[in-house]
């Protein structure tokens, strides 16, 4: 039995490379398409960390102000309450005091 001589193999090398790095970008994707939206949640709208992994603390709420006059109340004021869905409701809340 004769051998064949080997085949010119010089340019295997690169495609192999090309479809181990083209598949470690699918995965790449894939998880952050997965985890993109829980990742966002870690995050308040200031970017401090609000929840997070084993170690990362929980930045306290901040307090939530009352309005005292009705005048807090007035569009676009009663905005700076959160606890209110509606100026009426805050108008409500401060006829009650």
């Amino acid at each position: 039995m004769r051998r064949r001589p080997l085949e010119n193999e010089s340019g295997q090398a690169l495609a192999e490379y090309a479809l181990i790095l083209a598949g470690i970008a699918m995965a790449v994707i894939v998880a952050l398409a997965a985890l993109g939206g829980s990742v966002g949640d870690l995050f308040d709208s200031n970017g401090r960390q609000i929840v997070g992994a084993a170690g990362t603390r929980k930045v306290p709420a901040m307090p939530l102000v009352y309005p005292t006059t009705l005048e807090e109340c007035v569009d676009p004021g009663w905005h700076a309450h959160p606890q209110f869905a509606s100026e009426e409701e805050c108008k409500t809340y401060v006829e009650g005091l």
